[in-house]
């Protein structure tokens, strides 16, 4: 004697149920990770960009340390990167998509050579003429070490860069105040 076992196929339905859990779990799961990367990515040409952008500030260091720096050049033409003080925000109104344009033999507005890695657009710069400043400085010339001052006339330069990422998108700008002495 055989008994016919009748099957309601609970198993079925619960594997079923079980299958399209796993499966949203794991969609989820990549989309999340998917947004992970984009946001690390994000980081990353964010970086870049300010890298680029200190880069060029240390190449305006540079300039204004070379030497070769004319006063008479600081006025209100934007186009030479050499501007007056005359403006509280530059970087509102500078094209900073300009052609470079070279001053006394220095490239003023490109920031840095070819090589940089990793960035849309050569990073950029424009200095500011602040004034002169008078500063106190203190002096160990004296034979039993006594502090003696003197006052130095340092010219003041305001210097704003603009460095881009991966993409031209991607952009910051900084600022520096930068002094020579005289």
């Amino acid at each position: 004697m055989t008994r016919k076992i009748h099957q309601q196929g609970v198993v079925l339905v619960v594997g079923l149920i079980m299958l399209a859990v796993v499966t949203l779990l794991a969609v989820t799961s990549m989309q999340s990770s998917g947004l992970q990367e984009q946001m690390s990515n994000n980081v990353k040409d964010k970086m870049t960009a300010f890298e680029a952008a200190e880069s060029a500030i240390r190449a305006a260091e540079r300039y204004l340390d070379s030497g070769v720096l004319n006063l008479g050049a600081f006025d209100d033409d934007k186009s030479d990167g050499l501007l007056a003080n005359m403006y509280d925000e530059v970087w509102k109104v500078i094209d900073w998509e300009t052609q470079s344009i070279p001053v006394d033999n220095v490239v003023v507005i490109d920031g840095t050579e070819a090589t940089q890695g990793g960035v849309r657009s050569m990073p950029r710069y424009v200095i500011q003429h602040i004034g002169p400043v008078a500063t106190e400085t203190n002096l160990n010339i004296e034979a039993d070490y006594s502090s003696s001052s003197a006052t130095a006339l340092v010219e003041m330069f305001k210097i704003t860069a603009r460095g881009t990422g991966g993409s031209d998108n991607t952009q910051v700008i900084l600022e520096a105040m930068y002094g020579v002495s005289n």
